[in-house]
């Protein structure tokens, strides 16, 4: 059982990449998902690196704050991703997982959106 759980946890904390675009950006702000939904004014434009629970349809993507969220479909509790359908395709398998996401932060009228750089 110690086993099946260290092995769980190493699963976990590999990086997951895929890149999709080059990240351009001279600083790097590590946030919680909870703080971009809080208060996204403080990151409007910013390079970020934020983890979560990705959802992918064939359309777009949200990264949500957790497996509990996804599977109760709680919006308020995730960001839209800006993605395209060819990365989709390209990280399918990482649906439903927990994923580290590099990108720009917008907050706009639509709401709190990411355009994904890297997974």
């Amino acid at each position: 059982m110690y086993c099946r759980a260290l092995i769980t946890l190493l699963l976990f904390t590999l990086p997951l990449t895929v890149h999709t675009k080059k990240v351009n950006c001279d600083v790097l702000t590590d946030v919680s998902i909870i703080s971009l939904i809080a208060v996204p004014e403080k990151f409007e434009g910013s390079c970020i690196g934020v983890k979560g629970v990705l959802f992918l349809d064939d359309r777009s993507g949200r990264l949500f704050l957790n497996k509990e969220s996804l599977s109760n479909l709680v919006q308020a509790n995730s960001i839209l991703l800006v993605i395209t359908s060819d990365e989709i395709r390209k990280i399918k398998n990482l649906d439903s997982a927990y994923v580290s996401i590099i990108g720009t932060f917008k907050n706009n009228a639509i709401g709190n959106i990411i355009e994904v750089s890297e997974f």
